[in-house]
């Protein structure tokens, strides 16, 4: 069993990533336990994972026995951090006394070079003893002012990430992006073992992704200028899609309408993609979904200002 450290705000979001990427999931405030868990070294939304060792009763004493009783360790070093999440436990003592045990039992302590990672993550009614087995990709470097290409209104990585993995954009898989604008998306996939695909109506926003992508991956990606709603590509050929579909007066639409743009790209979508389709727009869209012939697995509102939200929502075939 592993225990995933979600990252807020967005915890339905993040938990909507884990549930795409793992098994068995059961999600508890700001963390989740899950089995077969595919990609989590590439998670966006999780600070990290950890393999569980033990569990208990969220008290400094029950730690303890556990830790002495339940938790078996190979021989080395071992370093010991506690999270308290939405309590008011007392971290420092409980690492303290934790990392106590372990000594006793043949386990020197190493704050700089351990040999085992001991976290313990305390909820409200229940305590963890893990081992940790990795945290989460770092994204620096890959902030959209950072790229080679950058536009306002660009997508952060985490977000992107998130976005393809919960398409399920990685491992071999096909991702297209016909809305690509700087490709965030489609970098993201890449960094997870997908296939990007990806399209924009704007030629400058096409040849920026492309810097991006040669910026950051060492694969030949799929990139064309042309309409979302008119897609030069054939019937089911992609596995699954990301679109972060257009709003605004910023946008370039042609002559039709936002409303139509939105309506043609999903029924486009539907037509080229095989599997899940992440869609994002400015407002709750799940009507025009469901006329593209959609069913709405999930909706998550993403609170970006005080008068901009991005909404996705988690489509299926």
């Amino acid at each position: 069993m592993h225990l995933a450290e979600l990252k807020g705000p967005h915890y339905s979001l993040a938990d909507q990533e884990l549930r795409s990427v793992a098994a068995a999931v059961d999600r508890r405030g700001k963390i989740a336990l899950c089995r077969e868990l595919e990609i989590d070294r590439k998670l966006g939304m999780t600070h990290r994972v950890s393999r569980v060792l033990a569990k208990t009763q969220p008290s400094v004493d029950a730690i303890v026995e556990a830790t002495e009783e339940e938790v078996e360790l190979d021989s080395g070093s071992v370093r010991v951090r506690a999270n308290a999440m939405d309590t008011e436990a007392d971290t420092e003592e409980v690492e303290r006394r934790v990392g106590g045990a372990l000594h006793r039992r043949g386990h020197p302590v190493d704050l700089e070079r351990p040999a085992h990672d001991v976290r313990v993550v305390l909820t409200g009614e229940q305590a963890y003893i893990c081992l940790l087995d990795c945290e989460t990709d770092g994204f620096e470097g890959r902030a959209p002012t950072e790229k080679p290409f950058f536009k306002p209104g660009s997508m952060s990585p985490v977000l992107a990430r998130t976005l393809s993995n919960v398409a399920g954009g990685y491992h071999g898989a096909s991702l297209l992006d016909p809305t690509c604008g700087t490709g965030g998306v489609l970098v993201e996939a890449v960094l997870t073992g997908g296939e990007p695909v990806g399209g924009d109506v704007d030629r400058e926003m096409v040849e920026g992704a492309r810097r991006n992508l040669e910026e950051y991956t060492d694969v030949d990606s799929m990139l064309y200028v042309g309409d979302a709603a008119d897609l030069p590509l054939e019937d089911g050929c992609v596995d699954c899609a990301v679109t972060d579909l257009p709003y605004g007066r910023a946008s370039k639409v042609g002559s039709t309408s936002l409303d139509r743009l939105r309506s043609d790209t999903l029924a486009e979508l539907h037509r080229v993609v095989r599997g899940r389709v992440v869609a994002v727009s400015d407002e709750d869209i799940t009507a025009v979904c469901e006329d593209a012939g959609y069913t709405v697995d999930s909706h998550h509102r993403l609170r970006v200002h005080r008068s901009l939200s991005r909404h996705v929502h988690v489509l299926e075939p």
